[in-house]
């Protein structure tokens, strides 16, 4: 007792000088932090090697991070499809493996809005976040009818993606409203193909004759090649009368076709050939090819 007793006034000296060094050290701790004479703040090297949070990111507010939303409000621009003529007057469909066909305006329409891309599974939700900065989102079929829709993402002057997605009616009715009822149903990239309804039919890929004079300017026929789309570009049959639209400036022209069943001679067939009447001289027009997008140039072969 007595040894402790004697000992009492330099415990109490003892434990004023911890405090004291606490405090002080809890000051340096605090004012660890110098600003710059242009008023940036940066960690002092006392504070850096005390403190166990991560530095603040540099990136200036408002500044687009590499993974980029593609949600509204994202500062990366937007893409957008490229038409030598308006959309708008194209009567052709097209598709991109769905069952349904969309216009060609469905590729320049108003972009997807937050209730679009909402009620949307984890499958379809990551499709859409892994796609490239500044996708440009769009509804091209809203399956109201049949319960499939269609997301097509525009994603460079000449460039589509698509996400196709089922509705699960089972999910909506369990889930309720905002549920994740709409399913991922297949995704990929998509060269838009022309579908004709009567007939049913795709499109052929269009050549000029090279056996034929090159169409001048006061021409109202122009010989053209017609093969398959895909494969060997082989020949086709012709299923209806050519499509066409004369603008000011270019001639579209769609031709419906089908598929030679017997593909055993693959790539020994010439191209179907074919004489378009133009319904006037075709002047200082540009031929152009409609049976996929973008709008091809129509060109020797």
């Amino acid at each position: 007792m007595y040894g402790i007793g004697r000992s009492a006034p330099a415990l109490v000296r003892g434990v004023v000088l911890g405090l004291l060094v606490a405090t002080v050290s809890g000051c340096g701790l605090l004012a660890g932090t110098m600003v710059t004479p242009r008023g940036v703040a940066t960690p002092s090297p006392s504070a850096a090697s005390t403190s166990e949070q991560p530095a603040a990111s540099a990136e200036p507010a408002g500044s687009a991070s590499p993974a980029a939303s593609v949600t509204p409000g994202s500062s990366v621009p937007l893409a957008e499809f490229r038409f030598p003529v308006d959309p708008a007057v194209l009567p052709f469909d097209y598709w991109c493996g769905a069952s349904r066909t969309f216009p060609a305006t469905a590729l320049v329409g108003p972009t997807a809005s937050a209730d679009d891309l909402g009620s949307l599974d984890a499958m379809a939700r990551a499709e859409l976040d892994d796609a490239p900065p500044g996708t440009a989102w769009r509804v091209a079929i809203r399956g109201e009818d049949d319960g499939e829709r269609l997301l097509v993402g525009v994603t460079g002057p000449s460039s589509v993606i698509y996400v196709r997605l089922r509705w699960d009616d089972m999910t909506q009715r369990f889930m309720g409203r905002g549920s994740s009822a709409w399913r991922w149903a297949g995704s990929g990239d998509c060269e838009p193909e022309a579908r004709f309804e009567r007939p049913v039919a795709g499109a052929g890929f269009l050549q000029l004759d090279p056996d034929a004079r090159p169409p001048g300017s006061r021409a109202r026929r122009v010989r053209l090649l017609v093969s398959d789309m895909r494969g060997c570009r082989d020949a086709v049959r012709i299923m209806g009368e050519p499509q066409i639209v004369m603008t000011d400036d270019a001639v579209v022209v769609a031709v419906p076709t089908r598929r030679r069943i017997n593909t055993a001679n693959c790539g020994r067939n010439r191209p179907t050939r074919l004489t378009v009447h133009l319904p006037e001289p075709l002047g200082d027009r540009v031929l152009y090819d409609a049976s996929t997008l973008p709008l091809r140039r129509i060109r020797l072969p």
